[in-house]
C-alpha cells in the first residue's frame, strides 16, 4: 500500500472504513479487527472479521481458528442474505 499515491491511500482507507460501518451497523458486533495482507494474492485486499462476545478466543487474532472455518461454511443463499445486508446498510451510509 506504500507504493500508492496518498490520494488512493486515503480513498482506499476511507472505503474500508465505510464498509467496516456497514458491517457494523448490519450485525452489531462487539468488534471488528481489520486485516489487509498481500503476499498469499499479489494484490491489496482485506479482510474485516466482526467479533462477538461469543466467539471463541474473542481477543485472539481471528486466525488463531482458521482450521474450524471449514465447519462454519453457509449456503449459497444465506451468503446472499447476508451480503444483501450489508449492501443495503452501505446504501444508507452513502446516501448520507
Amino acid at each position: 500500500m506504500h507504493e500508492l499515491p496518498p490520494a488512493i491511500q486515503s480513498a482506499l482507507f476511507q472505503e474500508v472504513m465505510l464498509a467496516g460501518k456497514a458491517i457494523v451497523n448490519a450485525f452489531n458486533p462487539w468488534k471488528m479487527n481489520y486485516a489487509c495482507y498481500g503476499n498469499g494474492e499479489p494484490h491489496i485486499h482485506w479482510h474485516l472479521f466482526p467479533r462477538y462476545e461469543s466467539d471463541p478466543d474473542r481477543k485472539a487474532n481471528p486466525w488463531h481458528h482458521v482450521s474450524e472455518f471449514k465447519h462454519h461454511l453457509i449456503t449459497s443463499q444465506t451468503a446472499q442474505n447476508l451480503a444483501h445486508k450489508v449492501t443495503e446498510h452501505l446504501s444508507l451510509l452513502i446516501t448520507r
